[in-house]
């Protein structure tokens, strides 16, 4: 358990690592576009597309760091009916494995996309950076959601739980 734990703090860290850098260079390329733009009247042409990807790569892996904390939206009016029964430990494993699905689906199509638009070589058009490299997110993303969402899965099907994981497992 204890190597589960150190792999999941590493996976944290670098997902934490990952958005802030990418929130970093998203905010900085911005800020020096719009002082080029209006302060010497001449902006970057590949500035928006670079942000709009960066923020496409961002909600994907901020996607893996709600499903660890819980934080996705969920309608839980059955769950808090059937809170402390067998039924309300059973609906939550229920929707978990969705989730799991769910996951596991944007991974397989996902990457089906991105290999599609690899092979028809697309760029993109102003910085000419493959767009499979953008389409990849979403198995990535998706990915680490399942990882995630296994995570939560086990630690209500064995009542194990620890400080990393969200107060909401029950």
């Amino acid at each position: 358990m204890a190597i589960l734990r150190l792999l999941d703090a590493i996976l944290s860290l670098i997902e934490q690592a990952l958005i802030g850098g990418l929130l970093l260079l998203a905010s900085f390329v911005l800020f020096v576009n719009v002082v080029a733009r209006y302060g010497f009247n001449s902006g970057f042409s590949w500035a928006e597309e670079l942000t709009r990807y960066a923020i496409v790569w961002m909600v994907f892996i901020g996607s893996s760091v709600a499903a660890r904390k819980g934080a996705h939206i969920g309608v839980d009016v059955l769950a808090r009916i059937f809170i402390g029964s067998r039924y309300g430990k059973f609906l939550t494993l229920s929707v978990d494995l969705l989730c799991i699905t769910f996951s596991i689906f944007l991974v397989v199509l996902g990457w089906d996309l991105a290999a599609q638009v690899r092979e028809f070589g697309q760029m993109s058009p102003a910085m000419q950076i493959p767009l499979w490299t953008v389409q990849l997110s979403i198995p990535v993303g998706g990915l680490l959601m399942a990882l995630r969402f296994s995570q939560r899965f086990w630690g209500r099907l064995t009542g194990v739980t620890d400080s990393a994981q969200v107060k909401n497992l029950n």
